[in-house]
């Protein structure tokens, strides 16, 4: 349950009965106390307002280079136009405060050839020369510390294309790879430059305020992780150089040994080849028999046979002898024609391999078992009649 008391109104000083947060005794007090509220604000803003109104006139002035007496005089005016406003002032009243204030006027333009006069314009001029230059210098103070924002800026994109140069696995063409070792340099003094701005900064006693502490504390924190990120990918940058190197070296060695195994290559084709040939060879001679058909007459003539019929055993190989018979392989040729009626076979060869065979009126030999057929001897001769 809520708390009943007695407490004064602020309006009407008249008794307020009920809960402890109203603080009037009726709506009308309340309304009142509401009005004069916001007629007070309302005051409060036409002051300001004309408080801003005399500095703006009095700037004015003083850009034009007017004198002391003359923005005095043009203050009292402002004043006269303030005091006007008040009901309370009747003309009498505004009529004596308007000449005091031209008095005062007069006394202060008589005051400005005085030392004292001088001596204080001459401090006053003193001190907007110090201020000036204190301004020309937090200007200054102020380019350094935007410089350096900039410069953190560029060296976070910078620092983006190092990450992604250092992890992709893509090799880094040298033109690109000189201009990142050049990027990271430079990079790297300017922090240095940066660093060495802020301690400056700081220790100027210009800028003692938190703000300007806290800032400048900021970027040299920043910059001090950048650098060691520069650094981290710096060296990332030439562990990566290093295994491209390395894994040149390893490919041209590489490159050496798979040059190696082909001409090893070759060289066993070529051996291959000639030993495949020679085997061809060797088999070809192996295989290769001669034959020989013709009259006794020009079997005879040919070398192959005497008056008293073959002059050599199947072991003897005479080259003249060689070159009037024809050579063939003996797993090609099973059939030797004759071109005669009659033919018998001169040379030995076991019975049972072969047979005639009357075609056309001719005589063909029928092998019929090579391998046994030339075991005994590889020359065949046949005479015709």
């Amino acid at each position: 349950m809520e708390t009943m008391e007695t407490r004064r109104c602020p309006v009407c000083n008249g008794k307020v009965v009920g809960r402890s947060d109203k603080k009037f005794c009726s709506d009308e007090c309340r309304i009142h106390a509401t009005n004069q509220k916001m007629k007070e604000k309302r005051r409060a803003m036409k002051g300001n307002s004309l408080l801003r109104e005399i500095e703006r006139d009095l700037m004015i002035l003083d850009n034009r280079g007017c004198s002391t007496g003359i923005k005095i005089i043009a203050l009292l005016a402002q004043l006269f136009k303030i005091l006007s406003k008040f009901e309370f002032l009747n003309y009498v009243h505004m009529r004596k405060l308007f000449t005091a204030f031209i008095i005062v006027a007069a006394l202060t333009s008589c005051v400005e050839s005085s030392c004292k006069y001088k001596a204080l314009q001459a401090e006053l001029d003193s001190l907007q020369a110090n201020y000036k230059l204190q301004g020309a210098e937090l200007d200054e103070l102020f380019a350094t510390i935007n410089e350096i924002e900039q410069g953190l800026s560029s060296i976070r994109e910078t620092e983006s294309i190092l990450a992604v140069s250092s992890t992709d696995g893509i090799e880094i063409p040298q033109g690109s790879k000189e201009q990142l070792k050049q990027d990271v340099e430079a990079i790297q003094n300017a922090i240095k430059n940066y660093q060495e701005a802020i301690e400056k900064l700081k220790k100027d006693k210009r800028l003692q305020s938190s703000q300007f502490k806290k800032r400048l504390n900021a970027m040299q924190k920043e910059l001090t992780e950048k650098a060691e990120i520069i650094e981290t990918l710096s060296k990332q940058l030439e562990e990566k150089d290093a295994q491209i190197v390395l894994q040149t070296k390893q490919i041209a060695s590489l490159d050496e040994v798979v040059s190696n195994l082909k001409n090893e290559v070759a060289e066993l084709s070529d051996e291959g080849s000639q030993l495949r040939a020679k085997v061809a060879d060797q088999e070809a001679e192996i295989y290769s028999v001669y034959y020989i058909v013709g009259s006794k007459e020009e079997l005879i003539e040919a070398g192959v046979m005497t008056k008293g019929g073959l002059f050599k055993s199947s072991k003897v190989s005479y080259q003249s002898e060689k070159d009037a018979f024809v050579k063939i392989d003996s797993r090609e040729i099973s059939e030797i024609n004759t071109n005669a009626k009659k033919a018998k076979v001169m040379s030995i060869h076991p019975k049972g391999t072969y047979a005639f065979v009357e075609n056309d009126g001719e005589m063909i030999l029928n092998i019929s078992n090579p391998q046994e057929f030339w075991e005994q001897t590889k020359y065949l001769v046949i005479q015709v009649m």
